[in-house]
């Protein structure tokens, strides 16, 4: 992923990192009025382009007044510039960032590598299960945790003591949608480092809400809602605001997942019978049906630069993971026959398949599997879990 530097600052400053102060400029008209809402006139203009050695090409130019600083940085717009890292065809410069100048004592280069299939993973689990009085039966709490790729390093995330499942991580890997019941189901959303919890959907016991998903960008929620009589399917601004009703049918439609572009969701529906896949524009324009099984649930879309659908089919007693490419309409199974194998999850990747399994021991634990059906490992081993949801 290439991030120019005014944008990692803006992280590090987000986390509490001290960074100097800064802005960028996009076009020539508005350097003057920008570098004015900084509180000295001794700035660094920096030239963004995805290389290093900016300062020996000439990137970098330091000035004290604003006369300078206009000349400076009318002179690096669209300029080229050619450093080690872009090769003799250099890079254009198309904006550009003041920033005060600060007093530096000693000056470090740190490097970290990520391994984006190494993220973390959202699960349900009872593992800390309370005994929960219920209207109808006496249940056990479930809440919501999250681990490493690998199962390790378990952290709880709500401490309800209720019933909570479906977790949805928000594209930003800051926040996390799920369902709970309040003793009704609603959308909440835990925002896991600011110890912030909302509730977007506002539910009542007379619009009950569940199923939450986000999309691409993080600026909408899609999620089933009852609110009119009938599951549908509804969609709002993060913050709640803007609610509109997707899909309009005696059936109950449910699970919705989001295209990696955010013009398209698929979705289960029973609208025909039994629950199938469906995909309708983000309009709610072009319903088209995408599986014709005995019984699908849980779609999930992959990530670029994937075009395929994972989703959980009957094949007999139990279910298991299928995968639909879209490009083709033809599907693979990717588990088989093991137990009751659900809720796939893809990885940031695309390349690994999370889901629920009931195999080998008979309570349900978090699986691997690859998207090409092979190098099959278990995650979770405490409790029951299940849901998974994969970070971005």
């Amino acid at each position: 992923m290439n991030i120019h530097e005014y944008q990692a600052k803006n992280i590090l400053k987000e986390f509490g990192a001290p960074v100097p102060n800064g802005v960028v400029i996009l076009n020539k008209n508005e350097i003057e009025n920008k570098a004015k809402k900084l509180n000295s006139k001794n700035l660094a203009i920096k030239a963004q382009i995805h290389a290093g050695g900016r300062g020996k090409a000439g990137g970098i130019k330091l000035v004290n007044n604003y006369k300078d600083l206009i000349e400076e940085s009318n002179k690096l717009f669209d300029k080229i510039l050619v450093t080690n890292q872009t090769g003799k065809q250099g890079k254009k410069v198309k904006r550009i960032y003041l920033e005060e100048i600060s007093n530096i004592k000693r000056e470090f280069y740190l490097s970290c590598l990520i391994d984006r299939t190494s993220s973390k993973i959202a699960f349900i689990s009872d593992r800390d299960s309370e005994s929960m009085l219920g209207l109808v039966e006496n249940r056990s709490t479930k809440e919501v945790y999250f681990s490493d790729y690998d199962g390790a390093n378990v952290r709880r995330v709500t401490i309800s003591r209720a019933l909570n499942n479906n977790p949805a991580w928000s594209p930003n890997g800051r926040s996390i949608a799920y369902t709970a019941w309040r003793p009704y189901m609603d959308v909440l959303v835990s925002h896991i480092y600011q110890g912030r919890l909302e509730s977007p959907a506002s539910g009542n016991p007379r619009a009950q809400n569940w199923l939450p998903a986000w999309s691409s960008d993080g600026s909408q929620l899609a999620f089933t809602s009852n609110r009119d009589g009938q599951p549908e399917l509804y969609i709002s601004n993060a913050d709640g605001s803007e609610l509109r009703r997707l899909t309009n049918h005696p059936g109950i439609d449910t699970s919705p997942t989001w295209s990696p572009q955010g013009n398209l969701l698929a979705f289960v529906s029973d609208r025909t019978g039994s629950p199938q896949v469906y995909v309708v524009d983000a309009d709610g324009t072009g319903l088209r049906r995408l599986t014709f099984e005995s019984h699908c649930d849980r779609p999930t879309w992959s990530p670029a630069p994937y075009n395929e659908i994972a989703y959980s089919s009957q094949t007999g007693p139990g279910h298991d993971i299928k995968v639909l490419d879209l490009a083709t309409n033809e599907s693979r199974q990717l588990t088989f026959g093991l137990g009751t194998n659900e809720s796939p999850s893809y990885s940031p990747n695309g390349r690994h398949v999370a889901f629920s399994s009931t195999r080998g021991s008979g309570t349900k634990q978090i699986w691997v599997i690859g998207r090409d059906g092979r190098g099959l490992r278990r995650i979770t081993r405490e409790g029951n879990n299940e849901m998974p949801s994969w970070a971005p």
